[in-house]
């Protein structure tokens, strides 16, 4: 059936002919999702390439209470798009439909499925007219990069930076970079940048922090990626750019968002030097929030639970507390000043002079 006989078909019922475009296509998705279920409770001589002419009462119910129509008007609905909600492909093959898309057609205009854009479309600079007058940025620089994911791989795609032409503000899809320093926006984007054209999505990036609880290092993190997700997911050999992490890039996804993170959770955001290395970046930020720990603490300093206490009570009536405590090399091991007190950061893990 084709959409001009659908939505001739749903003009005759006033429920529908109000339905939402929106809800319309999430109610085919919904009922797409839920074809096995559809298809049991049917006769075992239904066959299983067309769809039934009947929903499962519990079906009608719950496409009825979520997207607030009559029961009567899910019916009507189902024998409008039962043919369509039966040939839809599953999310994974749209997915790929649409990747094969603009790998074929897109790629030699300049055109991905996934494009990193600045989330302001106009300047936010208070000081700007450009801000005060609202004018949409209009001023690009196209580059492509790679975004490293934890469920897709590695994807190829485009990164887009929009310049105020009057503050000279130029506005990048994490950050906004002025006078020489970048302004992170608030909150966690979903992708990280961690290089000129490397992109670290965040779930990944958790991911991998989630792994150096358990005593994997940056390069083992690195190395799992490329062996267990790169490799189930080739992608355009032609994108000019590697497609595994390096540990570096690992250490630098776990760097920034854990400075995000702690300006997430009190409310301001993060400034750093946009003209420095990359290595040397983020070494200001890094020892505030250090020293912001030492005077400060941890939320999870005052933690107790069963698993990592022990409560003895003692023959005399007193009660007695027992705490975990790390002991191991990677901890207890951490490289320092040879001269005692001293409060001077080491150039290198190998410089521990001692003054003689």
């Amino acid at each position: 059936m084709d959409t001009a006989s659908v939505f001739s078909a749903l003009n005759h019922n006033p429920e529908l002919k109000d339905l939402a475009y929106i809800s319309f296509q999430r109610l085919l998705r919904c009922a797409s999702a839920l074809k096995d279920d559809i298809l049991q409770p049917q006769p075992h001589t239904a066959p299983v390439t067309a769809a039934p002419d009947v929903l499962p009462p519990i079906i009608t119910e719950f496409l009825s209470d979520s997207f607030h129509i009559s029961l009567d008007a899910v019916d009507q609905l189902w024998d409008a798009v039962k043919d369509i909600v039966w040939a839809l492909p599953t999310e994974v093959e749209e997915r790929e439909a649409v990747e094969a898309m603009f790998l074929l057609h897109g790629k030699d205009r300049g055109l991905a499925a996934l494009v990193l854009y600045p989330p302001n479309k106009t300047c936010i600079n208070p000081d700007c007219k450009a801000q005060q007058c609202g004018s949409v940025l209009k001023k690009e620089e196209q580059r492509r990069i790679v975004v490293f994911t934890r469920a897709e791989g590695t994807r190829c795609a485009w990164s887009v930076h929009l310049k105020c032409r009057l503050c000279n503000s130029n506005y990048h899809n994490n950050f906004v970079v002025h006078s020489g320093f970048r302004r992170y926006y608030g909150g966690l984007p979903r992708y990280l940048q961690v290089g000129e054209h490397q992109f670290v999505e965040c779930e990944l990036a958790m991911h991998w922090t989630d792994l150096m609880q358990i005593a994997v290092s940056a390069t083992n993190c690195a190395r799992l990626y490329d062996i267990a997700e790169v490799r189930c997911n080739p992608q355009d050999q032609d994108w000019q750019f590697r497609t595994s992490p390096t540990t570096e890039e690992v250490w630098d996804a776990f760097v920034i968002l854990a400075l995000l993170d702690g300006h997430q959770r009190h409310g301001s955001c993060l400034h750093i030097p946009h003209d420095n290395c990359q290595k040397d970046r983020y070494t200001v930020a890094m020892r505030a929030r250090n020293e912001h720990i030492i005077t400060h603490g941890q939320d999870e300093l005052p933690h107790a639970c069963h698993g990592c206490m022990r409560v003895f009570h003692m023959p005399n009536g007193t009660t007695r507390y027992t705490e975990v405590v790390v002991t191991d090399g990677v901890t207890v091991g951490r490289p320092c000043c040879a001269v005692p007190h001293c409060k001077n950061s080491l150039e290198s893990t190998r410089h521990r002079t001692d003054g003689r």
